[in-house]
């Protein structure tokens, strides 16, 4: 057992002694021994900065001062800035500027400031954008952040008051609502998955293999279980239900594992350091099998076999019109091979979740989760309970993007807490995460496309070849989207788009965001830049001619009943376009710049083909008057729980502030999963359902207690009165001492009819999952504008600008979208020219590398365009999926604009950038 050694620790001006193990850092001692659980553990390496205080008035990062060296000097942390009453002024600016998205950085991000604010109340935008660099945000994109330090600095010296109503009141929609959540989240006080403790809680660590493919012989746990402090060990064998976290992996692996990091066994001990020394006494005796890395190699007769089903696990084909007949009457055909990288979430929460047994069997899960009611699920099963024995919490979300769609540790955590009768808690290292969560998929594209000389678009054909990794997971769903969205935004009449999903023994790809159109988007509109250059068309010019509009048909033959957007967003940016054109020639010496457009569509995900299930919500009237909205929504950060409130008070006719939100568990209405930009449509939809009914309950039970027809009633604020007398009225509060009043609410999508013809061509595979995939209520246009500089030298890019234009039917929260925006619009340049995971090599934020403040975009145009979807909550639709994907592709054909050279190998590092110009000359 280590040593321990009491130390004396001032914090927040306070005099705290604790007793801890020697070595221990200071962000431990702050969370696990003196509860100050605002200072976020992102990794623990003095990367991420999540866990920055300040000390003796200087920045520092927590994780990397041993707690007895910080003995002596003046210690601050979030926690003794503010209360969400009373906020500081640098916080209060947080949440007015929307500078907080999922919260997990923020607390970092404001001590950071603070400790800029304290010493200079007026700082420069350079000084602002190096205080905050060593925090990182995958959410924000940073520039809210900048705007929030200068709005705070105002407020310090005396030139902007406080705002002391943080949520405006009357007509909702369309306006700047700051997160309802945001004075949780700034002051420290909002609660994570690994912030939670329980009496008598263990802790699990998890074993996991050490080989790529390999048979497990035998485990034997019997000398883990005799170490000191282990309460049990888990093996596949304590699974009484079904070990499977679907479609195709294990909860914990019973006779194989598939890559390094499958799950085998897991310590259940009541410290986690009792857990770590337990972990190499499990014997595990392994029979080691050959193993397939490369997806086109694993498709060959002989390749090692990563399932016994096969490697190629998705095989689709679509086919349109005669694309042979097609390419013969091109008069310009572009022919290109297109590589895109493996692709790492970044969130900056790991994944964690506390699972506490209940008395009636049951047990209750407090984690970090995309879709309570698909936790409750899927965990059911593990566990053989049901659904109703399984109560899902979902606490705030440090972050998702779609890697958080998966159980796994959850189900852990449930299965020790049942077997154990006593709390459990697992929390995923950032090397944990890294190794074992899911990954955008890394595509090969081969893509061929043709031509007429007036610039309509004659054939084009796409073959991608995926690397799945070691299990399916939503691979086939990826796929399906990249072939129902591999013809781009554009009207082509002969096309034929083959994928091919593949298991190897690589890490597991599966949801992130742009599911499968970031990557072939990028292809697609590079072979557009590359037509229109041999054609000498104006690059706009060749995509308005052959832009999908109303009246047309997609690809799989769904007809287009309502403008998508893709022309009007198009038309949107061309005034940024024009602009920049006639800027190229004003490069820095050494450097060149240029202009590049990315132009897609795509769908609301998961709105068609009977895959999506409908969105549920609930209006309550509460004793104290006030209106309970409640959704099993599960906010990652984008707002959504904001987003929905402000369409249920607009629906019900009453203040904002007569609203109480209750989200993110599984005993609420089921809003289905975080993904796809399907909430603010589904739920929406789902919520004016909700908020109508509950208008009808409540007129007709005032109008009982008034005796007045319910046609006579009006609803003002919190009372309802007669239009013809207002002395005849009653209270909310009155109402509701007369009885429960509530309604239900749901959303449920229309499933557009296949087109016949295309549905007798598509592949045998490849019909069921094309049709459920690429058939949406929704299709959505965004146009992008990238102007950039790159110097010739040394393959360096610097991104000026981004003008951004989506469709979004109605805005229904600028402040929110704008985020958003933000966050998307850096995340594609990250795609672009600066992210690229290596299967087993990328362990680390700093191997990894995601954008930082110092790469923020400098100027980005919001370009809200509004084509109301007429199915959509007062018009209303979904964008959070789709910011990133025409940013990639824009930059792309910018860096392309600028030097000359089309890079078909992401990201364009400046080491590859700048050995492509080489070749070029």
């Amino acid at each position: 057992m280590p040593a321990t050694k009491k130390i004396e620790l001032t914090v927040n001006g306070q005099s705290r002694t604790v007793e801890v193990p020697s070595g221990k850092n200071l962000l431990y001692v702050l969370r696990e021994d003196l509860g100050l659980t605002g200072s976020k553990d992102g990794c623990n390496k003095g990367h991420c900065g999540c866990c920055g205080v300040i000390i003796d008035g200087k920045f520092e990062l927590s994780c990397m001062i041993s707690a007895e060296k910080a003995q002596g000097r003046k210690i601050e942390t979030i926690e003794g800035l503010g209360t969400p009453d009373n906020l500081h002024p640098l916080q209060e600016a947080f949440v007015r500027t929307g500078a907080i998205q999922c919260g997990f950085c923020t607390p970092g991000m404001v001590m950071a400031s603070k400790a800029l604010l304290d010493k200079n109340q007026n700082p420069t935008q350079d000084e602002v954008t190096r205080a905050v660099n060593p925090v990182l945000c995958r959410c924000t994109g940073y520039r809210k952040i900048f705007e929030a330090v200068h709005l705070a600095a105002r407020i310090m010296r005396g030139e902007e008051e406080k705002e002391r109503e943080l949520i405006p009141a009357g007509t909702a929609i369309g306006q700047r609502v700051p997160r309802i959540d945001g004075p949780a989240k700034v002051t420290g006080t909002a609660l994570y998955a690994a912030d939670r403790t329980a009496p008598g809680m263990n802790h699990i660590k998890v074993l996991r293999s050490p080989h790529y493919h390999a048979e497990i012989v035998s485990i034997d746990v019997s000398e883990a279980e005799a170490s000191p402090g282990v309460v049990t060990v888990l093996t596949a064998a304590d699974i009484k239900g079904k070990n499977v976290m679907p479609p195709d992996q294990h909860i914990l692996s019973p006779k194989k594992v598939r890559f390094v990091g499958d799950p085998v066994a897991a310590v259940v001990g009541k410290t986690p350091e009792d857990c770590e020394r337990a972990l190499p006494k499990i014997k595990v005796e392994y029979r080691v099998l050959p193993a397939v890395f490369d997806p086109v190699e694993a498709m060959q007769d002989g390749a090692p076999q990563v399932h016994d089903s096969g490697n190629l696990v998705v095989h689709q084909k679509l086919v349109k019109g005669d694309f042979e007949q097609g390419f013969a009457e091109a008069d310009v055909i572009v022919e290109n091979e297109y590589w895109t990288p493996w692709g790492e979430h970044a969130y900056m929460e790991p994944e964690a979740c506390l699972a506490v047994p209940d008395a009636d069997g049951g047990v209750t899960l407090y984690t970090t989760t995309q879709h309570p009611h698909g936790y409750q699920v899927g965990i059911k099963e593990v566990l053989d309970l049901p659904a109703e024995k399984v109560r899902v919490i979902g606490d705030v979300v440090g972050g998702a993007f779609g890697g958080k769609s998966d159980h796994t540790h959850s189900a852990i955590a449930a299965l020790a807490a049942v077997k154990t009768g006593a709390p459990a808690k697992i929390v995923y290292s950032r090397e944990e995460s890294l190794l074992v969560s899911t990954k955008r998929h890394a595509f090969h594209i081969k893509c061929r496309t043709g031509a007429y000389k007036d610039g309509r678009l004659a054939a084009h054909q796409l073959t991608i070849v995926s690397d799945t990794g070691a299990y399916i997971s939503a691979g086939r769903g990826i796929l399906s989207k990249a072939t129902y969205f591999g013809c781009g935004p554009y009207n082509i009449p002969h096309a034929v788009v083959e994928t091919f999903g593949v298991y190897t023994n690589n890490q597991i790809a599966g949801q992130m965001r742009g599911y499968g159109k970031q990557q072939v988007m990028y292809a697609v509109e590079s072979q557009i830049d590359q037509l229109a250059n041999k054609l000498g068309i104006d690059r706009m010019e060749i995509r308005m001619k052959n832009a999908l509009r109303e009246g047309m048909k997609s690809p799989v033959g769904q007809p287009i009943e309502e403008s998508p957007g893709v022309v009007e967003c198009m038309e949107a940016i061309r005034p940024a376009y024009e602009a920049a054109l006639a800027r190229r020639g004003q490069a820095r010496p050494g450097w060149r710049r240029g202009v590049g457009i990315g132009t897609v569509y795509l769908g609301i995900f998961r709105t068609g083909g009977g895959t999506d299930p409908a969105a549920h919500a609930c209006c309550t009237l509460l004793s104290d008057g006030r209106v309970e909205f409640a959704t099993g929504y599960s906010d990652a950060g984008q707002a959504g729980t904001t987003v929905l409130a402000q369409i249920a008070a607009d629906a019900l006719g009453m203040p904002l502030s007569n609203l109480v939100v209750a989200a993110g568990t599984s005993a609420q209405p089921d809003a289905g999963r975080v993904s796809g930009s399907r909430q603010t449509y589904m739920s929406g939809n789902a919520v004016v359902d909700a908020a109508r009914k509950f208008r009808e309950a409540l007129l007709a039970s005032a109008a009982d207690a008034l005796g007045l027809p319910p046609g006579e009633l009006e609803i003002l604020d919190s009372r309802i009165r007669s239009r013809n007398n207002p002395e005849a009225a009653i209270s909310f509060a009155d109402l509701a001492k007369r009885g429960p009043v509530s309604a239900d609410g749901s959303y449920a999508v229309q499933i557009p009819k296949p087109d016949p013809e295309i549905a007798s061509r598509l592949s045998p595979g490849t019909t069921r999952e094309v049709l459920n995939q690429g058939f949406h209520e929704i299709l959505t246009g965004c146009a992008h504008m990238a102007e950039v500089e790159v110097n010739m030298r040394t393959g360096k890019v610097e991104v000026l600008k981004i003008a951004a234009a989506h469709n979004v039917g109605k805005v229904i929260n600028p402040l929110s979208l704008e985020g958003q925006f933000d966050g998307g619009c850096l995340g594609g340049v990250g795609f672009a020219i600066k992210e690229e995971f290596i299967p087993y090599q990328t362990k680390t934020l700093g191997q990894f590398q995601i954008p930082r403040a110092k790469e923020a975009i400098p100027e980005l145009d919001y370009l809200f365009v509004e084509v109301p979807s007429r199915k959509g909550p007062y018009g209303a639709q979904g964008s959070a999926e789709f910011t990133p994907v025409p940013t990639g592709a824009a930059v792309m054909n910018a860096i392309a604009d600028a030097c000359g050279v089309f890079v078909n190998r992401l990201p364009a590092t400046p080491a590859r950038l700048k050995e492509a110009i080489k070749q070029a000359r």
